[in-house]
């Protein structure tokens, strides 16, 4: 590894939300769970500028559902999720990383 410093890519809490990973991770898996992560949003722009706290509704037994969900975002999420699936297997093996047993 080179002295120069780890910079990796980023995108914005306000993409990360219009692109539908925000809902994806709540409706794939934290609400299964019973939790939600949630944003932050400016009152004035309406922008998403942070994370903001955890639901945490765990004792529920049938955990959360998406109330605003956008078909179009899960769409999107599904195809670059697909676009990444050849490639992961041949480089890397797997699609989702195992779990290595300790």
């Amino acid at each position: 590894m080179s002295d120069e410093q780890f910079q990796p890519n980023t995108m914005t809490v306000q993409e990360f939300h219009e692109k539908g990973f925000l809902q994806e991770i709540n409706r794939r898996f934290l609400n299964p769970a019973g939790m939600a992560l949630t944003v932050t949003v400016d009152g004035e722009t309406g922008k998403a500028t942070g994370f903001g706290p955890i639901w945490d509704y765990r004792d529920e037994p049938a955990g959360l559902k998406c109330n605003n969900f956008s078909k179009q975002k899960t769409v999107h999420f599904n195809q670059l999720i697909a676009q990444k699936q050849v490639e992961r297997m041949k480089q890397l093996g797997y699609i989702i990383q195992p779990c290595e047993q300790p």
